[in-house]
């Protein structure tokens, strides 16, 4: 749902997210349990920031793979219509490189996050709740000049409801007005004699509106409401946001 993706899917998940790597996947119990395990080259802490990890991504190009991660998933359906889950991604970030005159080190990087979505008729329901931790995360500040945590943390809830049918039983065309509520802190933790720059903790409260012309195509509009989080935040308020977006699926 929304124009925009959660913010925690971004700034602590850093989506979209693409790497080069190898691994398995399958699934067991007529398709109610289903796993993934790879390795796949690591990201680039050269790139972090205080609002997150997303400028680490190297998405797949040929770039830096002397550090390396594996990642794993594992979903299960107990019911029809409802999923829960969870996966983690670890490795080294460092990349053998030196910033600022600094060597990174390894910069061992770890994300986790637990999901669980459920549907019934017209209502879909999705929660979600990631963490991370970054080692070495003094040594990283210093050498990129501004705080990195050493623990970040995030998660949102969001229910839609399908209302089209109450009016045109027959349709497949769907209007969905959804709420979400969302809590993003990338400065959850940081290093000794470092402050956390309170502007990269925030929450989010957002209502919208999607309609479906056809099962492929989507038209969306939203209001986020951003609220900074901390005592000394109130001069450095996150601005509200009123988004429109249009979507096609194929």
């Amino acid at each position: 749902y929304g124009v925009s993706r959660p913010s925690p899917e971004t700034q602590i998940i850093p989506s979209t997210w693409r790497e080069i790597g190898a691994g398995l996947f399958g699934s067991f119990f007529d398709d109610t349990l289903s796993y993934k395990l790879y390795a796949m080259n690591g990201l680039d802490a050269a790139g972090f920031s205080s609002s997150g990890y997303r400028g680490g991504r190297q998405k797949g190009r040929a770039r830096l793979a002397n550090d390396w991660a594996v990642v794993a998933r594992l979903d299960w359906i107990p019911i029809d219509g409802l999923l829960v889950g969870g996966s983690v991604w670890s490795g080294g970030s460092g990349q053998d490189q030196t910033v600022g005159g600094i060597a990174l080190g390894k910069v061992w990087t770890t994300i986790f996050e637990l999901h669980a979505e459920y549907e019934w008729q017209g209502l879909k329901l999705r929660a979600l709740y990631t963490q991370s931790h970054v080692g070495n995360a003094g040594q990283l500040s210093d050498a990129r000049g501004e705080t990195i945590a050493s623990r970040s943390l995030g998660g949102y809830v969001e229910a839609g409801y399908n209302i089209l049918p109450w009016i045109f039983p027959d349709t497949d065309m769907r209007l969905e007005p959804f709420y979400r509520f969302e809590w993003t802190e990338t400065q959850n933790k940081v290093p000794n004699g470092y402050v956390a720059n309170e502007y990269d903790n925030f929450r989010v409260n957002t209502v919208g509106l999607q309609f479906y012309p056809h099962p492929q195509v989507v038209l969306k509009a939203d209001y986020r409401n951003e609220h900074a989080l901390g005592r000394n935040s109130r001069g450095n308020q996150r601005p509200d946001k009123f988004q429109m977006g249009v979507g096609y699926v194929f």
